[in-house]
Parts: C-alpha cells; structure tokens; sequence
C-alpha cells in the first residue's frame, strides 16, 4: 500500500477527553509535521522508516513534553484518509524494550496504521 499513499502528517497530541466507548477521544493538536509525497518518492520500506523517523524528530525539537502526550498520524490516499493516535509512553516502551537501534517505534505505528487500509472492513472503499 506504500505506493498509493498520496500525504503523511504527524501531530503531536494532547488528549482533551476520556477514551469513550467507541475506543476513541478528543485531543488538541500541539505541533504538526506534514509531507505530500512527490511522485519521484521511493515507495519502500527504507524511505518511509527515514521518512516517519525524521518526521518525528522534527517535531519533538524544542518541544517541551509536557505539552504532549500522543502522536497523531494521517495517511492520505486517494480515496480516503486513514488516521490513528498513539500515547508517547507507549513509544517510549517499544524503543526502551527492544534491542538497540532494530525497532523504529514511530514507523511500526505508521505499519499498524497502513495495515488498518487493507482490512475486510475496508475493502468495500477499493475500486
């Protein structure tokens, strides 16, 4: 699905209400870090890891935490925009327990977010 993506923004969150039912809150967007894919974007692995990585960076700099506390991702495609959020201590777990420099924490959310468009309950929004 990498070659259909079309633009990527990560935001970086601070939850505003309780996680309801429907497994979803309200937050406020502190920072925000957007790139429009160029046609000429090497749609592999390698350069979406850099890609997501760099991204990330770029908006924890001269940020002070406590202002945050999730990181909000949003894949544009063509026909749809899929979004997900995920706590910052939930980050900081994946990279604290995993051997160092093997797991890029900010690009396995970005994977699990990717998945989320191949999945049954939208393959009804493919033509």
């Amino acid at each position: 699905m990498l070659e259909k993506i079309k633009s990527i923004q990560f935001s970086l969150l601070k939850k505003d209400t309780d996680i309801n039912e429907d497994n979803q809150a309200e937050f406020l967007k502190e920072k925000t870090a957007s790139f429009r894919i160029p046609d000429e974007f090497p749609r592999d692995e390698e350069s979406f890891n850099y890609l997501t990585e760099h991204m990330f960076k770029s908006l924890i700099n001269n940020i002070s935490e406590d202002i945050y506390d999730y990181l909000g991702l949003w894949i544009e495609y063509d026909e749809m925009t899929v979004d997900n959020a995920i706590s910052i201590d939930t980050l900081k777990n994946i990279t604290e327990y995993t051997p160092e420099g093997e797991v890029n924490a900010v690009y396995e959310f970005f994977k699990m977010t990717v998945l989320n468009y191949d999945s049954p309950l939208n393959l009804s929004l493919e033509n």
